[in-house]
């Protein structure tokens, strides 16, 4: 925030500090939520727990989870890997962003495929350990699921914001 000031770019100061303050606020209340890493947001813009609760596991040929939850344990996985000192948050000290997923899958009645879950945890955290690929992507491109429906169609495009989107 100080620095967008010093760049000449304090009007938006005050979304900066209302998005971290939103931030701030999530952050404390999932510190006591058992399935903390669920509240992360898949690419469609859903909580993990949102977007994997309505999904049926998928396999691929060679017994891997992949989808809704393939991604969910993948994105779990790479937390891990990239936040070794994840054990020392408060919302993972009884069980880790993988576990919390699986803990979730389990919940949601899909006992049955445990151990392509388990399977598939290990694969992921091998590949990342040697550089590898995923095997929840290896075989094909899965596009999102949920997605928002348009509020509009053949309506006037929506007004600008002012924002630079990446292309």
């Amino acid at each position: 925030i100080e620095f967008c000031n010093q760049c000449g770019y304090g009007d938006f100061a005050e979304v900066l500090e209302s998005a971290e303050e939103e931030m701030k606020e999530e952050l404390d209340s999932a510190q006591f939520n058992p399935l903390a890493f669920l509240q992360h947001r898949a690419r469609n813009g859903l909580t993990w727990k949102v977007y994997c609760a309505g999904m049926e596991p998928t396999f691929d040929s060679r017994g891997y989870i992949n989808g809704a939850w393939g991604e969910c344990l993948t994105a779990a996985v790479i937390f891990e890997h990239q936040n070794p000192e994840w054990s020392n948050l408060p919302m993972y000290k009884d069980d880790g962003p993988a576990g919390q997923v699986i803990m979730f899958f389990l919940e949601c009645g899909h006992e049955p495929h445990e151990d392509a879950m388990n399977m598939t945890e290990s694969a992921t955290h091998e590949a990342i350990e040697h550089a590898g690929r995923v095997p929840v992507f290896q075989e094909v491109y899965q596009p999102i699921h949920w997605t928002h429906e348009a509020t509009d169609i053949g309506g006037p495009p929506p007004a600008m914001t002012g924002r630079k989107k990446a292309l």
